[in-house]
């Protein structure tokens, strides 16, 4: 094998990689944003996106005094987002939007017939538009929620709508607690 077979194939890696974290990192986000939105944590958004990298504003009291530097992931390319909200709770809205939109753009609705029954079914030439869409759709159905654990904090989707903690050890320390406050 060539040497210059193998670095293009380090390159081919970096670049699958960058694009790994790019999706891995905008689900994250999304997730983040989401359950802070669905709260109305107007403080703990600020806090948030005033904790991402970005530029530094000249603005009045009370506006965005700091703007994120976004990056949106798409099945192509990563393309940096332009924000135009003046206060961090739109911008935070602005950011699930495009972020989501980018990624589903590409699916459409086909029908599938087997068996002589038809059954809709979404498609697209990007696999990952399907990764956005169950997000989207999670968020909806108000499925992500924050761990109710005291020493966790991790927004999970749940599965069933009781479901108060991301898992068992979270669920079992809480249970414990309660029992010793008894």
């Amino acid at each position: 094998m060539s040497h210059d077979a193998d670095q293009a194939r380090s390159f081919v890696a970096q670049d699958d990689l960058r694009w790994l974290w790019g999706h891995a990192e905008s689900v994250r986000r999304i997730l983040d944003l989401g359950a802070l939105l669905r709260r109305g944590a107007r403080s703990e958004i600020t806090d948030y996106l005033r904790a991402l990298p970005g530029r530094e504003l000249l603005r009045r009291k009370g506006e965005v005094d700091r703007v994120p530097l976004i990056f949106i992931p798409t099945a192509g390319e990563s393309r940096q987002l332009s924000l135009s909200s003046t206060d961090y709770t739109s911008m935070a809205n602005e950011i699930v939007n495009a972020i989501l939109n980018a990624n589903v753009s590409d699916l459409r609705c086909v029908v599938v017939v087997e068996n002589t029954r038809p059954t809709l079914a979404l498609a697209s030439t990007a696999p990952i538009a399907g990764v956005y869409w169950h997000l989207a759709v999670a968020l909806d159905d108000e499925r992500i929620r924050r761990c109710e654990s005291e020493d966790c904090g991790n927004n999970f989707a749940a599965i069933d709508n009781r479901q108060r903690f991301c898992g068992d050890p979270c669920a079992g320390r809480a249970r414990k607690r309660k029992q010793r406050r008894k």
